[in-house]
């Protein structure tokens, strides 16, 4: 299929991309973002003890009936127990810190308990040994390993990162460290693809840039397919002389979609060789940056089977007119800002920077115009936020954040 929208895109993926990713044991401490694949245990009970539920005085609760707290010895007939702190096996009530005094150091309980066992936590109150603390399927958080920890589990078990690999192509690029030659660009999306990766979950596996040579990208493709679970071929997809992309996909397998019908990023191609998904993505870093945002973030998040987080919605007010080719859907990045309690909508050339810092240092939102449509100044829409709302500035401090976003923290020297 040639020229899908965004979303009948996202669909193809969905279909054509059925992963079986392999199952890795790793300790608890490591399992943070990853997708459990058998229900967690507790190893053990918690409390393994008897202990205080709070700061008080532990004893026994049949004394209070028997004999005179004023007479009560220390070590013998109380003791001072803090919370979580074990209490011996001859007491049984805790009385809180508040509620004794000590009168002539004589212990003076001011309101008792009003049972046998009353602020002690018994064995195995919080958690039970065997009883089930995650189900299968959960992507484990923060207070999950804490948990975990505590009733002794020491390795679960956890789908395995997916194995994506990004390979830069095209004798024009350079490496980023390296002095740049004339005619040469510095490549630097696979920082972009790395920082990314790392972000979602996933191991990155940067090839080498690989110059315009038809035999030679075909052999990294191939080593790429067989060494990873996804692959993202990086340029070398538009109509250019030296473009192979569409030429190395199908001499290795299937060219399934080799352009969409949206701006940025139209050259973005798709094939499938064997069972792995290889994404053809354009070089402009803007373009590579939504592409790999809204498809292979997605291929990830099914690899390991979580839900597909999609970015949040506002709804703004134009402050210019935005309009879209007759053939596209223009995907503009844009720069939102608070007034009051309503969000404005700027296109970046509101800075007076490049496209590029523009979009990349100010836009905070993306805007979409769909084909042959112009929106007017004034009229509501929607946006997808690139940032949290509570990053969003205020307008009133927006030329004053522009001109020198430090300058109320400058004093004179």
């Amino acid at each position: 299929m040639n020229h899908p929208s965004r979303e009948e895109f996202l669909e193809i993926l969905r279909q054509r991309c059925k992963f079986k990713p392999k199952i890795k044991t790793i300790p608890v401490e490591k399992s943070l973002g990853r997708t459990l694949v058998c229900d967690v245990f507790s190893r053990r009970d918690i409390p393994a003890v008897r202990s205080s539920a709070l700061d008080g005085i532990a004893f026994k609760f049949e004394n209070l009936s028997k004999k005179d707290e004023r007479e009560w010895v220390l070590g013998d007939d109380y003791a001072f127990g803090n919370t979580g702190v074990y209490i011996d096996d001859e007491f049984d009530t805790v009385v809180r810190i508040e509620d004794v005094s000590f009168e002539n150091e004589k212990l003076r309980i001011v309101k008792a308990p009003a049972y046998e066992g009353c602020n002690v936590n018994q064995i195995g109150s919080f958690i039970k040994e065997k009883e089930l603390l995650i189900k299968s399927g959960e992507v484990l958080r923060a207070e999950h390993i804490c948990l975990m920890a505590a009733a002794g589990v020491k390795s679960v078990e956890v789908l395995a990162k997916p194995v994506v690999a990004f390979i830069p192509t095209g004798d024009e690029l350079s490496h980023f460290k390296m002095p740049l030659k004339t005619g040469k660009n510095a490549e630097a999306n696979s920082l972009l693809f790395k920082a990314l990766m790392r972000e979602w979950g996933a191991k990155a596996n940067i090839y080498p840039i690989i110059p315009d040579d038809l035999w030679l990208l075909k052999q990294t493709l191939q080593d790429a397919v067989q060494n990873s679970d996804i692959v993202v071929f990086n340029a070398g997809s538009s109509k250019g002389t030296m473009d192979f992309t569409s030429k190395v996909f199908q001499s290795l397998g299937e060219l399934v979609v080799s352009t969409l019908s949206h701006a940025p990023a139209k050259p973005t191609s798709f094939a499938m060789i064997g069972d792995t998904p290889v994404l053809g993505i354009v070089g402009p870093s803007i373009g590579a940056e939504l592409t790999m945002k809204w498809y292979l973030k997605p291929l990830i998040e099914w690899f390991s089977k979580r839900p597909n987080v999609k970015p949040a919605v506002l709804n703004v007010t134009l402050m210019s007119d935005f309009s879209a080719p007759a053939m596209l859907d223009l995907y503009q990045q844009v720069i939102i800002l608070k007034q009051k309690e309503s969000y404005l909508c700027y296109p970046p050339s509101i800075i007076n920077h490049s496209a590029r810092i523009s979009c990349v240092s100010y836009a905070n939102a993306v805007l979409k115009i769909p084909k042959g449509e112009t929106l007017f100044k004034g009229d509501e829409a929607a946006v997808e936020l690139k940032v949290d709302k509570a990053f969003i500035k205020e307008a009133s401090k927006w030329r004053t954040y522009e001109s020198d976003p430090y300058s109320n923290l400058k004093t004179n020297t």
